[in-house]
């Protein structure tokens, strides 16, 4: 090696920004692995069950006892049922209604507001 390139790394490794990078990417994977092992595992099947949507026997409430968006929405939840039976009712109804689908909401007046 001669003097001048004394002290100088070669030019084919790692630069100082090539080894934060890839100190953060490992930091970053020991982290998302920690946050991966320490997530809560569910507790039974039954509070899964619970949360799945679907089973509504309820023919859903007539249009014309309605107006405007309002009577468009129960319309619409007539054209299609088999839909709004596989979502999850996201107002919370299914404590407090007994309700098993966004389909429930358009059995009763609940969708009306």
């Amino acid at each position: 090696m001669s003097k001048k390139n004394r002290g100088k790394a070669p030019k084919n490794s790692p630069g100082a920004g090539a080894r934060i990078a890839i100190g953060l990417l490992a930091a970053l994977g020991l982290a998302a692995g920690v946050f991966y092992w320490k997530a809560p595992a569910p507790s039974s099947t039954a509070s899964l069950k619970a949360r799945v949507p679907g089973g509504e026997r309820r023919p859903t409430l007539s249009p014309v006892l309605f107006t405007g968006v309002v009577a468009q929405a129960y319309q619409v939840a007539r054209e299609i049922p088999q839909i709004l039976d596989q979502l999850y009712c996201w107002c919370q109804c299914v404590e407090g209604h007994g309700h098993k689908s966004n389909l429930s909401c358009f059995a009763d007046s609940h969708a009306a507001g």
